[in-house]
């Protein structure tokens, strides 16, 4: 019997050394250096997309319902839609400037084709509000994506 105590009391030593060990490490490890701040977490960068978060949807909203105005035919369907693209890209642009210039050309990109959409749709030629519409989602859909890259820089490299 003492034989097993000598073990069990050798490995409780040799456990106890470890945990020491190990916690000495642990304790004397340097604090983590805190990340450094991005663009997406600068405060008044999100206070600017909260305030102007109604503007954003009303012109996704506006933009489909004009699209399905302007259809497929020469001239476009009955509604409003396009009247209220038209209002929807001036709210838009009116929300300028962001805090960082960069985001600027990236958060209204496409908008000035919708605009012309509109104005092509209210004035009756679908064939081109189609084609202004499209010309925006294709300038819209990059920027979109840039402006998620701009909100992961750090703040400080982001004018």
């Amino acid at each position: 019997m003492p034989r097993h105590t000598l073990h069990r009391g050798a490995l409780a030593a040799v456990l106890l050394a470890l945990l020491v060990g190990v916690w000495t490490v642990v304790a004397s490890a340097a604090p983590p250096i805190p990340p450094k701040p991005i663009v997406g977490t600068n405060p008044a960068v999100q206070a600017w997309f909260k305030n102007h978060e109604a503007q954003r949807i009303e012109l996704n909203n506006a933009l489909a319902a004009s699209l399905k105005q302007v259809g497929q035919g020469a001239t476009p369907g009955p509604g409003d839609a396009c009247a209220r693209l038209l209002k929807a890209t001036d709210a838009m642009l009116a929300t300028l400037p962001t805090p960082k210039q960069t985001l600027n050309p990236l958060v209204v990109a496409g908008v000035g084709q919708f605009k012309a959409g509109a104005q092509q749709c209210s004035a009756g030629n679908a064939a081109a509000a189609r084609k202004s519409l499209a010309a925006g989602a294709a300038a819209r859909a990059p920027a979109d994506l840039q402006v998620d890259e701009v909100l992961e820089m750090p703040d400080g490299s982001v004018p």
